[in-house]
Formats: structure tokens, C-alpha cells, sequence
């Protein structure tokens, strides 16, 4: 066994089902096609595969992307990064740190330092408003203040941990737009449907269109097909009147 192949057996395909598919090119659609830019596709694409269980084809991903597409590595590693922060609350550390730890091992066979290109970030007293600030932002085209209102009440640390680790550490100030594309994509691949209407309301509400939002869920269709599984069926045009009209009321 190569030392490659050693790594990746040990680290990141560990926990891989029996038959479940490996890499293929297949597995990346025509990108420029889409109506997005290709490296918001690509972290949509790796937001889907964490959430779908499937963290291990990240790091082949990457490599295609970068050693057969020419991708820039550096600016292909930030858009999986972000999408990984962005998404790990809610998908789960044991679906995205094989992502992780394979995209860790490309950077390193590249000889690419991460301290170039830092995420660390810190708790600070201004984490908890930002996290409320961004919340609110994000739950503005779907209001559910119930759903955080039981939290807060019977589950405090729950309530807490999302609103300061999710939403205020990880989602936080610049790229919110972005990032809110990337966690509805992640939450739909997980199969939550009334999560991901809220999210994908959300994602209206944020400015992208039905053509844009709709890229993603198909997206994410694509990929968990590719994966052998399915997510559930969303009616784009309800969401995106319902996220109109709750627009509508705050003006």
C-alpha cells in the first residue's frame, strides 16, 4: 500500500460503506454551465457530500479539480474550507473531519502552508451579538422564533452554542450571502425538508435568485443521486413567494 493510499485508508475513507461508489469525474458537472460562480459550486458541491456522508471524496475532488482542471489549489482549499465551517454544526464533525484531514493531506503533498491562509478564530465578547445579529438575518425571510424561543428555554446550552458557535463564529460577518447558499444545500442533502425550506427561504432573502438557489438544489439532487441516495423534493416557487411576502411585512 502507497504511502498515499495509507493515509487515506487511515484517515478518510475509515467509516466509508460497503459499496458505496468511489470518484469519478462524473461526479463534478459542468460548472460553467451553472449560474454560479464555479467556486461557490464547488463549495456547495462539498457542503452536499459532507452532509451526504460521503467527506471522503473532498480530497479526490480537490485533487481533480486542481491537478486535471487547473484549478488555483489555494483558492480551491478556501472554498471547501469555508464550506466545511460554514456547514459543520449542522452536518456533523464525524461526516466532515475525513474532508478535513484528506484536504489537510493534499496541502501538505502540495508543500501549500496553511499559514498563508488562516481561519482561526476566537471567542470574543462580540461573538454572541454577531451570532444574534446573524441569525436574525438570516431567519428574516422565515421567521421561526419559536423554534429558538423552546430552545432558549429547555435548552439553553443548545440555543447558546448555535447562536455563538454557528451562527456567530462560523457564519458570521463577511460572505454571509455565500455561506447561507452553501448551509441550505448541506440541510437539504441531509434530507431535513422543513429545515431546508426555511434555509432555502432564507437564501431568497439574501438576493439569490430562483435560477441561482435552484442551481443548488439541483446541485444537490445531482450529487446525492451520484451517491445512490435522494433528498426531498422541494416547491422552489412556494418558497420563494413565501420568502417575498415575509420580506414584504418588514418593509
Amino acid at each position: 500500500m502507497s504511502t498515499s493510499a495509507a493515509f487515506t485508508a487511515k484517515y478518510v475513507s475509515t467509516n466509508l460503506p460497503a459499496g458505496a461508489p468511489t470518484f469519478a469525474a462524473s461526479l463534478i458537472p459542468n460548472f460553467t454551465a451553472l449560474p454560479l460562480p464555479p467556486l461557490l459550486s464547488t463549495s456547495v458541491l462539498t457542503a452536499a457530500l459532507c452532509a451526504l456522508k460521503r467527506g471522503d471524496l473532498v480530497p479526490p475532488l480537490f485533487s481533480h479539480l486542481v491537478d486535471v482542471l487547473h484549478y488555483d489549489p489555494q483558492e480551491v482549499f478556501t472554498a471547501m474550507r469555508t464550506a466545511i465551517t460554514s456547514t459543520l454544526v449542522f452536518s456533523g464533525a464525524p461526516q466532515v473531519v475525513p474532508a478535513c484531514l484528506g484536504l489537510a493531506g493534499e496541502m501538505k503533498t502540495r508543500g501549500l502552508s496553511p499559514s498563508t491562509f488562516s481561519d482561526r478564530g476566537e471567542i470574543l465578547p462580540t461573538t454572541l451579538p454577531l451570532g444574534r445579529e446573524t441569525h436574525a438575518d438570516i431567519y428574516k425571510a422565515s421567521a421561526n422564533p419559536e423554534v429558538f424561543q423552546m430552545l432558549g428555554e429547555y435548552f439553553g446550552d443548545v440555543e447558546y452554542g448555535l447562536i455563538a458557535v454557528a451562527f456567530g463564529l462560523y457564519m458570521g460577518g463577511e460572505g454571509l450571502k455565500e455561506k447561507e447558499l452553501m448551509l441550505a444545500s448541506a440541510i437539504l442533502a441531509m434530507g431535513a425538508k422543513r429545515q431546508a425550506g426555511s434555509h432555502l427561504k432564507a437564501c431568497f432573502g439574501f438576493g439569490w435568485s430562483g435560477e441561482e438557489v435552484g442551481a443548488a438544489v439541483g446541485l444537490v439532487e445531482r450529487t446525492a443521486e451520484w451517491c445512490k441516495s435522494s433528498v426531498p423534493k422541494m416547491d422552489m416557487k412556494a418558497l420563494e413567494s413565501e420568502a417575498a411576502e415575509a420580506m414584504a411585512k418588514r418593509e
